[in-house]
């Protein structure tokens, strides 16, 4: 039934063990085989062993150190992960850096915004205040026109009655007047400067808050300039560091894959499996290892059904 049935078939491929291949072989004896499937089932499972190998060397070269023929091997792979754990170690530092300047910079940007606001309304303060005293100044000004007129008023009124004779007492009644609007119209307009004086000093306040707005935005703006340029060259770094991580760990894999490749072949020779150092090692993989015996056997089987030899 193995050969009518393709479920079959293909269970028997699926890894190859000596019973499997005894009965293969005894079938290809008659003349009934398939050697394009065994090929395959061979790369298929070659592939599988190879990645079998490689799990077993990252798992096992921490492992290797009393063994004499991984040395090499052991001690690049101790260098290279030394390597490894300095550069994770200054990412999370530059990460971290990055953070906290992350973190400055917002607070930086609220701390601006609060600035930037409270002198606005100081601004928007210095501003009403000059609009209040611009309205007392109209006032002002409305008063002193009439006491200007007034006084015009009274002058030619002296004049008239000083032409047609006039009293005495009636002239020098009108001359006092004269004297009265002339003191107030000195008063009104020494107010009148006053005000201009307090209207021009609220203006150059307002003035001085917008310089003193973009001067506080212009200083932030470098800081800020700063630190993104920081953050730039730190996220640089971070990169560079994660490429050279990256080449460090195609190093480790290389390195690893021959501490796997070895064990598994020692773990198939029964005098070096003694050895006193490769002993514990191979006891701690073995489920792994007898996985990885079981596929090197398969794919053997297959390659000998598909009429190759069995080291190709």
């Amino acid at each position: 039934m193995w050969y009518d049935s393709r479920g079959a078939r293909t269970k028997l491929f699926s890894q190859m063990n000596t019973l499997g291949y005894t009965v293969l072989r005894i079938a290809r004896s008659v003349g009934v085989n398939n050697r394009h499937m065994h090929l395959r089932a061979a790369r298929r499972e070659n592939i599988l062993l190879t990645e079998a190998e490689d799990l077993l060397g990252q798992m096992a070269w921490p492992d290797v150190e009393e063994i004499e023929e991984l040395a090499e091997e052991y001690w690049s792979l101790v260098e290279l992960e030394g390597q490894k754990e300095k550069l994770y170690a200054d990412i999370r530092a530059l990460e971290d850096e990055n953070q906290r300047l992350s973190e400055e910079h917002d607070l930086l940007e609220e701390d601006l915004d609060v600035q930037v606001e409270d002198l606005i309304d100081k601004k928007t303060e210095k501003m009403q205040k000059a609009l209040r005293e611009m309205h007392e100044l109209e006032t002002l000004r409305d008063k002193a026109e009439f006491t200007r007129k007034r006084f015009n008023g009274l002058k030619t009124k002296y004049k008239v009655l000083s032409d047609q004779g006039a009293s005495a007492d009636e002239l020098n009644s009108v001359r006092a007047d004269l004297e009265a609007l002339k003191q107030r119209h000195t008063e009104e307009s020494g107010l009148i400067e006053e005000k201009k004086r307090l209207i021009h000093g609220h203006e150059e306040n307002a003035l001085a808050v917008d310089d003193e707005i973009a001067k506080m935005r212009e200083d932030a703006k470098g800081r800020i300039s700063e630190m993104m340029s920081q953050v730039g060259k730190s996220s640089n770094l971070v990169a560079k560091h994660s490429a050279m991580i990256g080449s460090i760990d195609r190093q480790m894999k290389d390195l690893s894959l021959k501490v796997g490749q070895f064990l598994s072949e020692v773990s198939g020779d029964r005098r070096s499996s003694q050895d006193d150092d490769l002993r514990p090692v191979l006891m701690k993989h073995r489920q792994l290892l007898s996985k990885i015996n079981a596929l090197r056997k398969s794919v053997k089987y297959h390659r000998l059904l598909a009429g190759e030899s069995a080291d190709e």
